[in-house]
């Protein structure tokens, strides 16, 4: 998931047109169903927990260089938790 996160922070500074904190964090407030590595991501805010636990797992190797798809993973289910 961490191509993704790099990817909707870049989505938020383009539409921000700055890498001011508080202008990305307006531009990713408005992020909706933006189409990342991971599948489409849409950003909420909550003021206690921002975990998007629910999200599949791609799998990918690289072998000399080039990347192959393995395999995409969803939880059956996701326990409750705090943060």
């Amino acid at each position: 998931m961490g191509y993704s996160q790099i990817q909707v922070m870049a989505k938020g500074m383009a539409d921000a047109k700055s890498t001011d904190g508080k202008k990305v964090a307006a531009a990713l407030a408005k992020l909706n169903n933006f189409n990342a590595l991971i599948g489409p991501t849409s950003f909420a805010w909550k003021k206690q927990c921002n975990v998007a636990a629910n999200r599949p797992f791609i799998v990918f190797e690289v072998v000399n260089g080039k990347k192959k798809f393995v395999q995409r993973l969803l939880p059956k289910s996701v326990p409750p938790f705090k943060c």
